[in-house]
This record gives C-alpha cells, sequence and structure tokens, in this order.
C-alpha cells in the first residue's frame, strides 16, 4: 500500500461490526425464528355445567390439515398434493397450491375435517402434509337452553351467550412444540425440541337447572304447536332469594352444533334482549309502592264505572263493557282493574311529584340488571320532566313504559323476597383444574 491509502476491505468489516454488535439480540432472535418452527398444540376449553354437575357444553378432538411449505416445495409434489388435497376436502385447487407453497413455516390447509376424510389424507402420505388434533366443542343437549348458552367459533372462542361472556375462564392457552429445522427448511435429525403444554379452561357451573329447563322448554314446544300459534316465547325462572336464574328458555330454537345453518334471529336471548310493556304485571310493582308509602291499604275500596277520566283521556278497563263496580285492594288485584291502579298510581305521586319514578327506578327498570351476559338491554322510559297525569296513569297499569323479562322478574322477587332488589346470577361457580 501507498503511504496514506485505507485498507478497502478491513475498512468493510469493521464498518460492519458496530451494527452487529449493537443489534445482536434482534439478529439473534431473528436467526431463531428462522431455525424454529411452531407446531401449535391445542388447550381444552372448559366445560359448561348446570347446577347439578350436567354437562351442556364439553371439548371433543378434531383433526386439521396442516402443511409445512418448506418441505412440500422440498418434495417436488407441490402439484400433486395441491390436486389430492382439493379434490378430498373440497377446495380450490390453486388456492391450496398457493397456500402450501408460501413462505411461511406453517399454515392450516382446512381445519375441523372429518375423521375420515383425515384419516384418507394421513394414510396418503403426502410430505409436508400433517394431521394435528385440535379441539372443538360439542354440546351434549343440543338446542337444550341454545340462546343462554350461546356457541364458539373456529378458533374455540366464545362468540355468543355464556361461551363469551364467560370465555376468560373457559378458553385455556394454546401450547405448542418447538423444532429446529435447517437452512433448505428440513427436519435436523436428533435436534432438541421444546414442548410448551397447554394450559385447559376452567369448568363454569351455571345457576340452571337442566331438569327445569326441559320442562320449561317441553311447555313452549307444546305452546307454539298450539292454536295460538304464536311466533316466539319465553320462560324466566328465578330464585327469588338468592337472585339464581333456575331457567331461561326461548322457543322457538336451534342446533348448538349446526349454528352456521340457523337463522341469526334465532340466536339473540329475547329475555335480555327485548323490551315490551309488561301491562297487568306492572301492578305488582304500583301496589307495592303504595303500601309502602301507605298511600292505599288492604281497607281501601275502589269504584270501577268500567273506564277512568285522567287529564280529559278516558282509560278503560279490560272489562269495560261489565265494570267491576265497588271493590276492595284485594278484590282490585284478583279483577286486574285498570281504573282502581290508576287511581294507586295517583294515591303514589299525590304524596310527592316524582316518587312513582322513585320506586319504579328503585325497583331495577330503566337500567341494566348487570348479569354476566352481553346484548342485554336497559328498557325504556319516559324523561321524568315529561311525566304528566296521562303518563302516571298508563304507567301504573304497565303501559307506556317498556322493561325486559329480566327486569320484570328480578323487580317482582324484590316484592317476594321482602324487598331485597338482588343481581340476577347466570354463573354459580368456576372450577378450575384443581
Amino acid at each position: 500500500l501507498e503511504q496514506g491509502q485505507e485498507p478497502q476491505e478491513e475498512q468493510s468489516v469493521l464498518a460492519g461490526m458496530p451494527a452487529q454488535f449493537v443489534q445482536g439480540e434482534e439478529l439473534q432472535i431473528k436467526a431463531e425464528e428462522l431455525r424454529t418452527r411452531d407446531l401449535p398444540v391445542s388447550a381444552s376449553r372448559g366445560d359448561i355445567c348446570d347446577r347439578n354437575g350436567n354437562k351442556l357444553a364439553i371439548s371433543i378432538t378434531a383433526d386439521s390439515v396442516s402443511a409445512s411449505p418448506p418441505d412440500v416445495v422440498n418434495s417436488g409434489d407441490a402439484e400433486k398434493s395441491a390436486l389430492f388435497l382439493s379434490e378430498k376436502l373440497g377446495l380450490d385447487y390453486a388456492e391450496v397450491l398457493k397456500n402450501i407453497t408460501s413462505k411461511k413455516s406453517f399454515v392450516w390447509v382446512k381445519r375441523k375435517v372429518d375423521f375420515n376424510i383425515s384419516q384418507s389424507i394421513e394414510d396418503k402420505g403426502l410430505t409436508g402434509i400433517n394431521i394435528v388434533q385440535e379441539t372443538q366443542r360439542y354440546y351434549p343437549k343440543s338446542s337444550l337452553a341454545c340462546q343462554l348458552i350461546g356457541f364458539c367459533g373456529i378458533d374455540n372462542q366464545g362468540l355468543e351467550g355464556v361461551e363469551v361472556a364467560c370465555d376468560k375462564w373457559l378458553s385455556g392457552a394454546d401450547g405448542r412444540v418447538v423444532s429446529e429445522y435447517d437452512g433448505i427448511g428440513q427436519a435436523i435429525p436428533q435436534a432438541e425440541y421444546e414442548y410448551i403444554a397447554p394450559t385447559d379452561g376452567y369448568d363454569v357451573y351455571l345457576t340452571i337447572d337442566e331438569n327445569i329447563q326441559y320442562f320449561c322448554e317441553r311447555e313452549l314446544e307444546e305452546l307454539m304447536a298450539s292454536d295460538v300459534n304464536p311466533k316466539s316465547a319465553s320462560i324466566l325462572m328465578m330464585n327469588p332469594k338468592t337472585g339464581e336464574i333456575l331457567a331461561m328458555a326461548t322457543a322457538p330454537e336451534y342446533d348448538l352444533n349446526d349454528y352456521k345453518s340457523a337463522d341469526s334471529s334465532l340466536r339473540r336471548n329475547p329475555l335480555i334482549s327485548d323490551s315490551y310493556e309488561p301491562g297487568s304485571c306492572f301492578k305488582i310493582i304500583t301496589s307495592s309502592a303504595a303500601l309502602e308509602e301507605g298511600t292505599v291499604n288492604t281497607n281501601s275500596t275502589f269504584y270501577d264505572p268500567g273506564y277512568v277520566m285522567v287529564a280529559g283521556q278516558k282509560i278503560k278497563c279490560w272489562r269495560y263493557y261489565n265494570p267491576h263496580g265497588s271493590q276492595t285492594l284485594v278484590e282490585a288485584f284478583q279483577n286486574s282493574c285498570n281504573p282502581a291502579f290508576v287511581k294507586i298510581g295517583q294515591s303514589i305521586e299525590a304524596k310527592e311529584k316524582g316518587l312513582f319514578y322513585k320506586y319504579i327506578k328503585a325497583f331495577g327498570f330503566g337500567q341494566k340488571t348487570g348479569i354476566d351476559l352481553s346484548g342485554e338491554a336497559s328498557g325504556i322510559m319516559i324523561d321524568q320532566n315529561k311525566l304528566g297525569p296521562v303518563e302516571v296513569a298508563t304507567i301504573s297499569i304497565g303501559q307506556g313504559i317498556a322493561v325486559t323479562a329480566l327486569q320484570l322478574v328480578t323487580a317482582v322477587s324484590a316484592v317476594a323476597n321482602g324487598g331485597t332488589l338482588l343481581e340476577p346470577q347466570i354463573v354459580s361457580k368456576v372450577v378450575d383444574n384443581d
């Protein structure tokens, strides 16, 4: 070298060293990713049981078809493999070929296939094509409590009902097998591999009773087939002392094991998501508030001429053609007399403006109950500043207000248990692996 000339080759080597030194950890991770591959090991999703341990949702094994694209490409039989797989699995040939020859180290060809099909693929012995055991959801009782239990997606993730509400307990965590491969994508013989075990999900016990649920659904089935011929019908049962839901049934139902074939409207749970005018059932709330405030008592009497006039509006009794006449509070209950309950509602508001609404809200109306299910509605209430004499009268008989069935059964349970408004319970307990 002439004096003052820099050695070019040495300079380039030295120039690269600082970057390698600074990025050493990052480059090490990338190198490890290139020589290792993960094979997933599915966790078993926890069971859903009724309060007595009867299984309503379980996990069973299912075969899925996967591919190692480097192995497929190196075999030289990618086209033949793609043709065979597309015919067996009912997939597009071009898509299969593109998938199994991609730049990835692991791909799914088709998940959770029929056992006989997976066996025929395994027997074929295609290089780079593997059968992986996964788990999938199975519902032993088919459609029992379907709107309540809900269902899972292809990755065993909860999508509806209890399956999604309790997903954090049910799902568990998948494991994996980490293996070493060489530079051309072939498994290294006798190389070390790491097995990371999956963590299975916890079992969730519901408050419902399978037998009570069955009886409710049987009654609904008979009702749907009767001359009444409703579009839908539901039954909700609660223990008023604990707030535990014992049954939550809706007809028509659908098969949880084939939920994709069911109309999406059947998957909704109308007992918590639909609001409706409660009608005469709401008279329980009206009279409870009046008795508590002392504006009426069991000796109070009412007269029914077939209607009642409120702010110039005529509100008829359901038996306007044959009025109930003079009656006691107990008889007004027996007769479900509209004019009598309008007078009862008016007596509450006469004592203190806005007092009737205070009781309605205290009974939980106009707000969610807090049940552990998604899609719950709050119901519909007229703004209090728009509450006039006619509105007070109609709400007293369960009109002009919209509630959910869950709100109503919770409120009536508070009457039955002596005045304690309970949060509805659908989960009894969660049991871990121990």
